[in-house]
């Protein structure tokens, strides 16, 4: 498969994908009624919910097999729709385009994931490496409330955190995007601390890469194999000291 990059160190030569064309957005709600179920208690519906381009996944490695859940509909704590909670007490919930691409993200319905859970639940929106906007929506106990932002716009991807006490339900995730919009194109940074760390923008949501470096391309060597579970590789990849005439580049598999 061709390479989608090609850096030289401390030089990127390549961008986030756009569209320079302006056409209409579509809106799109994730509205998880196909993990409804009848009953009482608790149901475990995946680490990965994929409806409507878009993708939710838990950050990182804090997941296991099941990362989100709902409740089932004969349960008390089941707010009439079927709403999905991240099941880590101080977890961290990644939305974005399952192509990696731009969105504008315009609102949610949130609950407490149980009656005595309330709270304010903040969201961050990424637009490549960077935090660009962020946005706060305080909900009380009961029923689900529609929480509608215009901050949140022309991101890859939108983070909020939840902890022990301000864990929510979230239901009907809204988003508007450009179907024509490419896919998303990763870009390397390298950053010179301590040692050096290439970080990685412009994935997709559990895709398998390959990083591999060359002193002189083509003879590309693989350093290492990757998924990741935002568009930004998190927290970054050490690497040994970098030469100055080595090139590095990223591949889906």
């Amino acid at each position: 498969m061709s390479a989608r990059f090609l850096a030289f160190v401390g030089i990127v030569l390549a961008a986030l994908s756009g569209s320079a064309q302006e056409t209409p957005q579509q809106i799109h709600v994730m509205g998880f009624q196909n993990f409804e179920q009848a009953g009482s208690g608790l149901s475990y519906v995946g680490k990965e919910i994929r409806e409507s381009g878009m993708i939710i996944s838990p950050l990182s490695a804090e997941g296991l097999a099941n990362d989100f859940i709902a409740w089932k509909t004969n349960d008390s704590c089941y707010r009439g729709s079927t709403a999905l909670a991240n099941h880590h007490s101080y977890g961290t919930t990644v939305l974005s385009r399952t192509n990696g691409a731009t969105f504008d993200f315009l609102g949610i319905d949130l609950a407490g994931f149980q009656s005595f859970n309330y709270g304010t639940v903040t969201f961050y929106g990424f637009r490549g490496f960077d935090c660009v906007a962020s946005d706060s929506f305080t909900y009380a106990s009961g029923n689900l409330q529609t929480f509608r932002t215009s901050r949140l716009t022309n991101v890859t991807e939108i983070r909020w955190d939840q902890n022990s006490s301000a864990v929510p339900q979230f239901d009907n995730v809204t988003v508007a995007f450009d179907t024509n919009v490419p896919m998303a194109q990763p870009v390397i940074h390298l950053r010179h601390e301590d040692v050096v760390v290439l970080d990685i923008a412009g994935l997709m949501v559990n895709t398998s890469y390959a990083l591999e470096y060359a002193s002189e391309p083509p003879k590309w060597i693989r350093e290492r194999t990757f998924s990741s579970s935002s568009t930004i590789n998190f927290p970054g990849f050490i690497s040994s000291a970098v030469p100055t005439n080595r090139f590095y580049r990223v591949r889906s598999l």
